[in-house]
């Protein structure tokens, strides 16, 4: 994955590419549709930045797992919502229609996302470079 500088000294490089520029086109057609009941495959991670305090949130794909969910991440562990959840050990998720409270926050490899996903869809994550998993458990 390339990246490309920010002008914030000391911050990390945002990713860019032909896969970013798509997700950045599509987050406003797929956050309403994100955690509905009728839509279960996206759900939206609400959370606090870790510096500005202010409330935030995100359409991920969500696959529910046993006492949590498992969230692919495409951009890595890196990205500004990654962190924020690591950093304050909860979130809110929303999904199927309803908010749940999730903690112990962990990024896993493929292989720690276990049986979540079939064969097939595990083999067009690694194609597609997606290697790191959010773990969250409800609390």
């Amino acid at each position: 994955m390339t990246t490309r500088p920010t002008n914030t000294p000391g911050a990390p490089a945002q990713p860019c590419g032909f896969g970013w520029r798509m997700a950045s086109r599509t987050v406003a057609m797929s956050k309403p549709l994100a955690g509905r009941k009728f839509f279960p495959l996206w759900g939206i991670v609400e959370h606090r930045g870790r510096k500005s305090g202010r409330r935030l949130s995100v359409p991920v794909v969500v696959r529910g797992v046993d006492g949590g969910v498992l969230i692919p991440l495409p951009w890595g562990p890196k990205t500004n919502w990654v962190r924020n959840v690591l950093a304050a050990g909860e979130c809110m998720v929303v999904w199927k229609g309803s908010s749940r409270r999730m903690g112990r926050p962990k990024v896993v490899g493929a292989d720690g996302a276990g049986e979540a996903f079939s064969g097939f869809q595990r083999t067009a994550a690694e194609r597609f470079g997606i290697t790191n998993y959010l773990s969250l458990q409800a609390i």
